[in-house]
């Protein structure tokens, strides 16, 4: 429940929490993402199980928190607390992120490449970001993309993929006019 709750305000609080919150959550998530591949919750109480959230939901809340744990190290220029968290995503299974967070990932990735005068890498990122990005994600990721690939100065690309990503998103409003 805790972890739900942390996972809610994080996304609804519009900003990130400041350095000292984050350092508290990672000193407790990441002993808990070591323990967790070694033993599921084996200790949770009997008279509780109706509170236990099952594996999946807590895999998904847990990959949600680590996101935010990649997006707060870069936002404070950590590059070591990035990797680590990064690493941590890396190995989490892919049924554990939706097309939106995994648009996300690539997204603080591409970023953080950006932020570091990486063009090549930040190029290919946003290439796999690209793809990502397709039906099943928000079609904003589509803009996001396309203004990343007009900062990068592709601008006919970025362009094209803004205007895309705008069509989809007014036949969206469309169809939920009509509904």
């Amino acid at each position: 429940m805790l972890l739900e709750e942390l996972v809610w305000i994080l996304e609804t609080m519009l900003a990130f929490p400041g350095l000292t919150v984050v350092d508290d959550i990672a000193k407790l998530l990441l002993p808990e993402l070591e323990e967790s591949k070694l033993s599921p919750m084996q200790s949770f109480p009997d008279e509780a199980s109706s509170l236990r959230p099952e594996a999946r939901q807590l895999s998904v809340l847990k990959s949600r928190l680590m996101l935010a744990m990649l997006h707060a190290a870069r936002e404070s220029g950590d590059s070591d607390g990035f990797n680590i968290w990064k690493s941590q995503l890396d190995e989490t299974p892919d049924s554990d992120l939706s097309p939106d967070d995994r648009c996300w990932f690539l997204h603080e990735q591409v970023l953080f490449n950006l932020e570091r005068r990486r063009r090549d890498n930040a190029l290919t990122l946003l290439n796999h970001l690209r793809q990502a990005s397709g039906v099943k994600a928000d079609p904003y990721w589509l803009a996001r993309v396309g203004a990343l690939f007009g900062e990068l100065g592709l601008t006919e690309r970025g362009q094209g993929l803004v205007q895309a990503a705008l069509q989809g998103i007014r036949e969206s409003i469309q169809a939920e006019g009509e509904t």
